[in-house]
């Protein structure tokens, strides 16, 4: 039942904490990092999409710049996972529904702001990922509510999805990737 089901959401987020833990340590032991690479890997893409992306969304603000990195990464995947942004202006469809848009949308500024290119990246494409699934007007209204005092984080996030008014240089950006 949901005491199952409470127990394990507590396991799973401290196995998720740990194994970003070993990936941001910078250990010698690259065997350790690796198989807790894998480990990520094999959950996201086997494990439970939807719960496992809520608990990402906080490890993109990580002390450490590769765990943030690795998070942000696997956000983008768990998003792909969900199919969001596959129907242009689709909305969040199926489990997509129950994504938490305005803790996403914080999530996704953190990413950007990030140390890694590859988070930084990954947190780009799910910017585009959702603006596309929900549309440019209401992309820009999740982002409005989710960072209401934080102009400079808006324009982060509108330009990374190629929205609002930092588009100019979004679009000539995009053409180089």
């Amino acid at each position: 039942g949901s005491v199952g089901n409470v127990y394990m959401s507590y396991k799973l987020a401290g196995v998720l904490t740990l194994l970003l833990g070993v990936i941001g340590a910078g250990m010698e032991k690259r065997f350790l990092r690796d198989a807790a690479d894998e480990a990520l890997d094999a959950a996201v893409s086997s494990g439970p999409t939807l719960h496992l992306l809520a608990l990402l969304n906080a490890h993109t603000r990580h002390r450490r710049p590769s765990a943030a990195s690795k998070a942000a990464v696997l956000q983008e995947r768990c998003l792909g996972n969900l199919r969001v942004g596959t129907v242009v202006n689709g909305g969040l469809q199926g489990d997509a529904a129950s994504i938490d848009t305005m803790l996403l949308i914080r999530s996704l500024k953190w990413g950007l702001e990030g140390r890694e290119q590859a988070g930084r990246d990954a947190a780009r494409k799910s910017c585009r990922r959702l603006q596309r699934a929900v549309g440019a007007t209401r992309f820009g209204e999740l982002v409005d509510q989710s960072l209401e005092k934080d102009t400079s984080g808006k324009l982060t996030i509108q330009k990374a999805a190629g929205t609002g008014k930092t588009n100019s240089s979004a679009s000539s950006q995009r053409g180089m990737t």
